[in-house]
C-alpha cells in the first residue's frame, strides 16, 4: 500500500488522547483530522446563528464554517505524525503509521497552519480565505510553501491532504467552495479579521473534544459543546419598562435617549456626573436588544475598580430586563477572583476562559476600555477579542478620563465597531469638541455644543445632535495654590475643616504622596483613612466599604459624629459614591479636575455642619518634591510625580485656563462653566510660546510612536500583549503575592483549583518593583502537592513574586531574608516601597 492509499485508508488523528486507566498511563490517538474539521464546523455554524448585527449575511457568511473546518488539515504532514508517535509508549498497531514517515526522516518541523494555507492555495482558495486558516494560532507564521513541496512530504501527502479539505469544503459550501469579502474597503479588512476570531474560537471549543466519535454524530456534539461553553439563545422580556428595570421614574435625559434610538450606529451622551448615564446607556442597550440588532452587550470603564462598581449594578439590571439572573462576566485582569468569589465557574465553560480575551465572548460583560482596544492592538488572539465585540451594543464610559492616545486608540475602535455594523454608546462628563470629533472621525458635521448636556446620534443616514438642558447648578469656590507653602497651607485648612466636623477629600496623583499625606494628618490624631490601588482586594474592600458608609449617600447618620479627611489617589476620582464638604486635590489634566470637584456636595439632601457654608476646593499646583524633572526628551519641567502621570503640556494648559478663569471670581458654576474651561484648557490651538510649543511636539510625537507601535503589523516574534499599551504614559508593573501567617493557613486549607486562586487572587498586589524572586517554588510547604504542580504550569501564577508579611509588616524571602527593596505592607498604609 502507498502512501496516499494509507492516508485514505486511515483516520489520521489530530489529537492525542491518556490512555484510559491509570494516570499515567501514556497515550493513545485521539479524534481525527477530518472529524475534527467537522466538528469544529459545525461549531462554528451553531455560533453564527447565535449572532445578531447589521449586515450579518455578508459579514458573516454561513460558508465561513468551511474554512473553520479545513483549518488542521495541515496536521497530515509527516513530521506532525513523527511527533504524535513519540508520544505513544505502546507499539501495538503503530507499525503502519511508522511506515508513512521511514522516508521523511531528515525533514524539519513546519507549523502546521502554514501547511494548512498551503492546501488551500492549492485548491484556488482567495488569499484572503488562506490567511485565516494560516492565523489559527493567533498570529501569521510568515512561512509559505508550496503543497506538494519535500519538506511537506512530497505529492503524495499533498494529494491526501487535498482529499480530505475537498470532502470538508463541500460539506459546508452550498455555491461556492469559499466565503466571499464584502468589497467595501471599509469593512473588508474588519471582516477578514472577524472571520480569524471565529475560526479560532470554534476550534477552541471543538478541541474539548479529544476522543474520536461515532460517525454521523459530530454535529449533535457540536451543539453540546457549544451550550456547554456558554453560548446560548437569549430569552428576552419585552414588555419590562424602564421603571421595572431600574427602580425609578426615567429622568427626561434617559427618556430622551432610549427615544433617539434608529438602529446601529454611534450614541453620543455628554451629561454631568449624577445624571444617571449609566442607566440612559443601558436603557438604549435594552432597546436595542428587543429590535433584534444585538444579542449582548460590553460594558467598558476606565479602571479595574471603576469596573468593580458597575458590575454589581449592571448585573442586577440585566436579570430585570431577562426576568431572570444571568451571569455578567467582569472583564479585566482581575475578572477571574470576582467571577470564583460569585461561584460563577459554570459561566462560559466554566474555567476554560479565564482568559480575559475570552470573557469578552460572554454575552454579557462589564471591564476596563482596555480589553477592548486589544482587539486592535498587536495582541496575540486578538481576532478572538474582535469576535467578542460582535453582535453587541458595546458601552464605552468616561470617555473624557483618556489620554489622547488612548482617545486615538478608542475613535479606531468606534470606526471597527461601526463597520461591523454594531450599536456603540458614548458616555461623558466633559468630552471636548475636538475629542468627539475625533471619536466620531468626522471634521466638519459636528459644531460645538454650547450647554452642559446634549445628545449625539451617527447613522449610515448621518449625524444629528441635540442640546440637552439641565437646572441644577452648583458653585464650587476654588483655590489655586502655588506658593512654595501650599502643601503645609493646605494641611493646616483640611484638619481644621475636620476638627469642624467636616468630611474632607484630598487627592493626590501618586501612591507614595498619598501616603505621606496621610501619614501627616494621622500624627495630628484626626479620624482618617487611605485609599489607593496597592491594596490587596481582601483589604481594599473592607476599607472601601466602611468609607462608603461615611461619605456615601447613606452616610448622613455617621457623618454627623465627628469631621473625618479620606486620602486617596484617582481611585477616588471616578469609582466610588463620595460626597466631601471640602477638597484638597493635586493638579491634574482639566477634565479631571472638574471630575474630581464633582464630589463635593454631590447630594443634595446631605447634612453638613454648619461651619461649612459652601463647596470649597483647594487645588495643589505645587509639586510633591522639589527640583527639576525632565520628561523622555530632557524637557524639564516643575510637576514632578505629576508630570510622569500626566503629560507635562497638557498640566500647563490646565494651570494656564485655570488662572485666567479665577483672576475674575473664584467661583464656579458647575457644570455651566465645564464646556469653557475644558475648551480652555484642552482643545488644540498654535502654541506662541517656544517653552510650550516643545512640550506639545514631544506630546504628539510620543503619541506618534505609540500608535505606530500599536497597531503594526503582527508577526511571528512580537504578538505579546505586554508588549503593547492602551495608555500614553504607562509604567511596568509587577504583581506580588502578599502572604501573611493567617494567609498561609488559608493557602493550606485549599482543596480546589477555584479555592487556591480565590485565595491568592484576593491577596495580590500591583507595584513599579519587583520587591523579592521568590517564586511559586516557595509555597510548596503550604499548597497540596496536586494543586502544586498545576500552580506551577499555570501561565497566570508560574512567575509570581511570593513576599512574606512578617508580623511587623517587613516583607521577606520565604527563608527571611530581606526583599529587593525596602518595603512594607499593612492594612492601614497598603503596599509601602522605599524609594
Amino acid at each position: 500500500m502507498d502512501t496516499l492509499e494509507a492516508l485514505r485508508e486511515y483516520n489520521f488523528p489530530a489529537k492525542l488522547v491518556r490512555q484510559k486507566g491509570e494516570l499515567n498511563s501514556g497515550y493513545v490517538f485521539g479524534i481525527s483530522v477530518e472529524q475534527h474539521g467537522l466538528l469544529t464546523g459545525f461549531v462554528l455554524q451553531e455560533l453564527i446563528a447565535l449572532i445578531r448585527t447589521q449586515h450579518q449575511e455578508t459579514l458573516i457568511p454561513a460558508s465561513l464554517a468551511a474554512l473553520a473546518a479545513v483549518h488542521d488539515v495541515g496536521k497530515m504532514n509527516p513530521e506532525f505524525l513523527r511527533k504524535l508517535l513519540s508520544q505513544i509508549v505502546s507499539e501495538g498497531s503503530m507499525a503502519q503509521w511508522k511506515s508513512l514517515i521511514e522516508p521523511w526522516a531528515e525533514i524539519k518541523e513546519v507549523p502546521h497552519s502554514a501547511v494548512s494555507r498551503a492546501v488551500l492555495e492549492d485548491l484556488g482558495a482567495p488569499t484572503y480565505c488562506a490567511e485565516v486558516v494560516a492565523e489559527h494560532h493567533g498570529y501569521p507564521t510568515g512561512l509559505v510553501y508550496e503543497n506538494r513541496s519535500e519538506v511537506l512530504g512530497g505529492t503524495s501527502w499533498a494529494e491526501a491532504r487535498k482529499l480530505v479539505a475537498e470532502r470538508l469544503l463541500r460539506q459546508f459550501s452550498a455555491e461556492a467552495l469559499f466565503p466571499r469579502c464584502m468589497r467595501n474597503r471599509v469593512v473588508k479588512p474588519v471582516q477578514i479579521e472577524l472571520w480569524k476570531g471565529l475560526v479560532v474560537l470554534a476550534d477552541w471549543i471543538a478541541s474539548r473534544q479529544g476522543e474520536a466519535l461515532v460517525s454521523g454524530n459530530e454535529k449533535v456534539v457540536a451543539q453540546r459543546l457549544v451550550h456547554e461553553a456558554g453560548f446560548r439563545t437569549l430569552s428576552l422580556n419585552k414588555g419590562k419598562s424602564f421603571q421595572e428595570i431600574f427602580s425609578c421614574e426615567p429622568r427626561l435625559t434617559q427618556t430622551l435617549f432610549e427615544k433617539a434610538y434608529v438602529g446601529p450606529g454611534v450614541y453620543v451622551l455628554e451629561a454631568p456626573t449624577g445624571s444617571g448615564k449609566t442607566e440612559a446607556a443601558l436603557g438604549l442597550a435594552f432597546k436595542a436588544m428587543r429590535e433584534g440588532d444585538a444579542k449582548g452587550l460590553y460594558f467598558a470603564l476606565p479602571t479595574q475598580l471603576t469596573s468593580d462598581r458597575v458590575h454589581e449594578r449592571v448585573e442586577a439590571y440585566i436579570a430585570r430586563f431577562l426576568g431572570q439572573h444571568h451571569d455578567v462576566r467582569l472583564t479585566h485582569g482581575a475578572g477571574l477572583l470576582q467571577m470564583i468569589r460569585l461561584g460563577k465557574e459554570g459561566a462560559l465553560g466554566e474555567l476554560w476562559n479565564t482568559s480575559s480575551r475570552l470573557a469578552l465572548l460572554a454575552p454579557f460583560g462589564v471591564g476596563t476600555v482596555d480589553q477592548a482596544l486589544l482587539a486592535l492592538l498587536n495582541s496575540k488572539f486578538h481576532q478572538v477579542r474582535l469576535a467578542g465585540l460582535l453582535g453587541k451594543v458595546v458601552i464605552l464610559d468616561e470617555v473624557h478620563s483618556y489620554d489622547s492616545y488612548t482617545t486615538a486608540l478608542v475613535s479606531r475602535l468606534v470606526r471597527t465597531l461601526e463597520a461591523m455594523g454594531a450599536v456603540v454608546v458614548i458616555l461623558s462628563a466633559t468630552l471636548t469638541h475636538s475629542a468627539l470629533r475625533r471619536i466620531l472621525g468626522v471634521d466638519c458635521d459636528i459644531r460645538p455644543s454650547t450647554t452642559t448636556s446634549s445628545l449625539t446620534v451617527k447613522t449610515a443616514s448621518g449625524i444629528s445632535q441635540k442640546a440637552l438642558t439641565t437646572s441644577e447648578s452648583r458653585l464650587v469656590n476654588v483655590k489655586l495654590l502655588e506658593t512654595q507653602d501650599a502643601n503645609s497651607q493646605a494641611l493646616t485648612e483640611a484638619i481644621k475643616c475636620a476638627k469642624d466636623g467636616m468630611q474632607v477629600i484630598w487627592i493626590e496623583n501618586s501612591v507614595p504622596a498619598a501616603q505621606k499625606i496621610f501619614q501627616k494628618i494621622q500624627a495630628q490624631g484626626i479620624a482618617s483613612g487611605l485609599i489607593h490601588s496597592r491594596f490587596r482586594a481582601i483589604d481594599r474592600r473592607v476599607n472601601e466599604a466602611y468609607w462608603i458608609t461615611v461619605f456615601g449617600k447613606e452616610g448622613t447618620t455617621n457623618r454627623q459624629q465627628e469631621g473625618r479627611i479620606l486620602v486617596g489617589t484617582q481611585v477616588l476620582e471616578q469609582s466610588l459614591d463620595l460626597d466631601a464638604d471640602f477638597m484638597v486635590t493635586r493638579i491634574a489634566p482639566m477634565d479631571l479636575l472638574i471630575q474630581r470637584m464633582g464630589r463635593l456636595w454631590r447630594h443634595k439632601d446631605t447634612l453638613r455642619p454648619q461651619t461649612c457654608k459652601s463647596a470649597r476646593a483647594w487645588i495643589l499646583a505645587t509639586p510633591e518634591e522639589k527640583g527639576t524633572f525632565v520628561t523622555v526628551t530632557g524637557l524639564g519641567h516643575s510637576f514632578s510625580v505629576t508630570g510622569q502621570i500626566y503629560h507635562p503640556y497638557t498640566l500647563y494648559r490646565t494651570l494656564e485656563a485655570l488662572k485666567d478663569r479665577l483672576a475674575s471670581s473664584p467661583i464656579l458654576a458647575l457644570p455651566q462653566v465645564v464646556r469653557g474651561l475644558l475648551d480652555d484648557a484642552l482643545e488644540s490651538r498654535e502654541e506662541q510660546n517656544g517653552v510650550l510649543a516643545s512640550f506639545k511636539d514631544e506630546m504628539a510625537s510620543i503619541e506618534r510612536d505609540q500608535l505606530e507601535k500599536a497597531l503594526g503589523m503582527l508577526s511571528v516574534t512580537s504578538h505579546i500583549e505586554s508588549s503593547v499599551g492602551t495608555r500614553l504614559i504607562t509604567q511596568e508593573m509587577f504583581e506580588t503575592l502578599i502572604l501573611t501567617d493567617e494567609d498561609l493557613l488559608v493557602l493550606a486549607a485549599c482543596q480546589r483549583k477555584e479555592d487556591l486562586v480565590l485565595a491568592i487572587e484576593e491577596r495580590l498586589v500591583r507595584s513599579p518593583l519587583k520587591i523579592v524572586e521568590a517564586s511559586v517554588e516557595s509555597l510548596a510547604k503550604w499548597v497540596r502537592s496536586d494543586l502544586m504542580h498545576w500552580l506551577k504550569r499555570a501561565p497566570r501564577y508560574c512567575s509570581l513574586s511570593i513576599c512574606f508579611c512578617r508580623p511587623d509588616g517587613s516583607l521577606t524571602n520565604e527563608d527571611g531574608t530581606p526583599a529587593r527593596c525596602e518595603a512594607t505592607y499593612g492594612k492601614t498604609m497598603g503596599l509601602c516601597i522605599e524609594a
